[in-house]
């Protein structure tokens, strides 16, 4: 092999290699972004499910006033 052939196999192990790194660096960062969008709609789902349950208990209580009225 001569050096012209060595250079252009070892400019397109870098370009590989650079392209790899981006590529393994994005995939990190989108799993850490769903990582947190998923803990925020755990969250969310925590807060409806107690307002929820806060609306129902209300709801019951003026059901209740309803029928003592009747």
């Amino acid at each position: 092999m001569d050096a012209s052939t060595l250079t252009i196999l070892g400019t397109v192990l870098a370009v590989g290699l650079a392209l790899a790194g981006l590529i393994m660096r994005t995939t990190t960062r989108l799993d850490r972004r769903m990582d947190r969008f998923d803990d925020a709609m755990a969250s969310f789902r925590a807060e409806i499910l107690r307002l929820a349950e806060r609306q129902s208990h209300v709801e019951g209580r003026l059901d209740e006033r309803g029928s003592a009225a009747d």
